[in-house]
């Protein structure tokens, strides 16, 4: 299984997908790797047949209000929900709205589309973080999915914000309480914000769960020495 980092450095030595940190920081796109261009919504869209997604949230406070029924009304919920899924519907796609007391989230497929979940786990193993981590929020507020959570603590993490990092990992571990790594994370990003008790407690279920996870075991020792 990848790794999801280490406690021992502070920064993870191990990245977490499945490259060695350093080389991911310092690469850049060599000669062979497909070149990508930005698309609609200012995602990275990879030249294929198949058309990227568009999958975002935005604040409700920064919505026009010119025209919206009051806000928190089911009125309100529909109105936005109909703009959306209106505008896709004209264009020929499919898209899924939600509407919660924060944000509006939007899936939209169109015809040839990649799946939503491959495109932005594709964004990840060819480390483009930066641009996962907004897919990945408005994901993980629409899916009970372990692996999407999973992800979305993972690259926050990666990109330095470990406190951010633990709901989502707590939250991969509850839909999921058999995913060894999201326990490794979760206990990295414990250890990576000086709490040290409950990091060792996410690794020793880790290893409850994959005995044999060397990521795991490393971790958990690194975390216990470093107590005393």
């Amino acid at each position: 299984s990848e790794g999801a980092g280490d406690a021992s450095t502070g920064n993870g030595n191990v990245s977490a997908f499945g490259e060695h940190e350093a080389s991911r920081r310092d690469r850049t796109r060599s000669p062979s790797a497909p070149a990508v261009q930005r698309g609609c919504g200012g995602f990275l869209i990879f030249p294929c047949p198949a058309q990227a997604p568009e999958i975002f949230q935005i604040p409700l406070d920064d919505l026009d209000p010119a025209g919206l029924p009051p806000r928190g009304t089911p009125e309100f919920e529909q109105t936005v929900i109909g703009r959306y899924a209106l505008d896709y519907a004209a264009r020929g796609w499919q898209a899924v709205v939600a509407v919660d007391d924060a944000f509006v989230r939007v899936v939209a497929v169109p015809e040839r589309g990649v799946e939503p979940k491959a495109y932005v786990l594709g964004l990840l193993q060819n480390g483009f973080l930066e641009d996962a981590l907004p897919v990945l929020e408005a994901l993980d507020g629409m899916l009970d999915d372990a692996e999407i959570a999973y992800s979305h603590g993972l690259c926050l993490s990666e990109l330095g914000r470990p406190a951010e990092a633990v709901a989502p990992l707590q939250r991969a571990v509850e839909l999921d309480p058999t995913h060894a790594n999201a326990f490794i994370a979760l206990g990295v990003a414990f250890a990576r914000t000086g709490r040290a008790d409950e990091a060792a407690n996410a690794l020793r279920d880790a290893v409850k769960v994959e005995p044999e996870n060397a990521f795991a075991k490393r971790n958990l020792a690194a975390v216990l020495m470093r107590a005393g």
